[in-house]
């Protein structure tokens, strides 16, 4: 078994000064990145299981604020959780089995008053930096990778 995780830093680049921003590419584009990797992976061991775990969503926003880059970077934010929860989709199609969901342990709720609906967000909060995960959200999304291995045993 292989877990083939890419897509991360498929999304943005790191520019100077440390700016980072949307790479600009296609999903298109990514997704053939990614199908190539898998072939050349199938045609190394015909027999090797490739599981393509989810892309974790992360902050272009909170990484630029905390480095004192100035500007709305919303857009940005939206683009990004957008690609990558189109892109989780297309991978969760593509795997044979259930896939780690790394953005799920980042999901909050918010009650609201009763008969309301629940606001969701993301707790970037669980990151070093809005993109490295803390050694907790590491160690969650290592657990969620055990879970998948042993599943497929």
């Amino acid at each position: 078994m292989v877990l083939l995780w890419l897509g991360t830093c498929h999304f943005t680049e790191k520019k100077r000064r440390g700016n980072i921003c949307l790479r600009g590419v296609t999903l298109a584009e990514v997704l053939y990145e990614v199908e190539e990797a898998v072939l050349y992976i199938q045609q190394r061991n015909s027999s090797v299981q490739v599981i393509l775990p989810q892309c974790p969503v992360y902050s272009i926003k909170h990484w630029k604020n905390d480095r004192g880059f100035d500007g709305d970077y919303d857009l940005n934010v939206r683009q990004l959780e957008e690609l990558i929860q189109i892109f989780n989709e297309i991978v969760d199609e593509k795997n044979d089995m259930s896939p780690p969901k790394f953005s799920m342990v980042l999901l909050k709720n918010t009650k609201t008053d009763k008969g309301k609906r629940s606001r969701y967000y993301y707790n970037y909060n669980l990151f070093t930096n809005a993109i490295h995960p803390s050694d907790y959200l590491a160690k969650l999304w290592l657990l969620r990778i055990k879970k998948t291995v042993l599943n497929s045993l």
